[in-house]
């Protein structure tokens, strides 16, 4: 593939993870068509099987989005937690890696920098853009 002169094509690699837990925040643009509680919903009650990059890698255990207010992302992260540790009476996982996109306040500093070519550009051409992606290893409590 790299040998033909005009491939036409941007070759990208796949990673596969297992036996992790994330939390995700989402944020909405001003122009954004859809609300929280909508999305919310949706994740309560999904139409589709939800999953992680591929069909064949389904999310094993139940989504529990909760809405939450908060200045910044650690801040949103940390009412997420104790929803769950108030649920569950006993102290939940803490965050080890943050990752955002630019235009969302962390609550942190960054510790390294990365770029992504994952923007949606054209879905009918499958065409994406850069965006840039800040990640802080996070120690201790949070």
């Amino acid at each position: 593939e790299l040998s033909v002169a005009d491939l036409n094509t941007i070759l990208s690699s796949r990673d596969y993870r297992q036996g992790f837990m994330c939390v995700v925040a989402l944020t909405l643009l001003d122009a954004s068509k859809f609300n929280l509680a909508d999305i919310c919903q949706a994740l309560k009650r999904p139409r589709f099987t939800p999953y992680l990059g591929r069909k064949s890698c389904p999310v094993t255990t139940p989504l529990f989005p909760k809405i939450i207010e908060a200045d910044h992302v650690i801040g949103a992260f940390s009412g997420y937690f104790s929803i769950i540790e108030s649920k569950a009476g006993e102290k939940s996982s803490q965050i080890s890696e943050l990752i955002w996109s630019d235009g969302m306040e962390s609550g942190v500093a960054k510790d390294i920098e990365v770029q992504r070519n994952d923007r949606l550009i054209c879905r009918s051409r499958w065409q994406f853009a850069d965006r840039i992606e800040n990640i802080a290893f996070i120690k201790g409590e949070t």
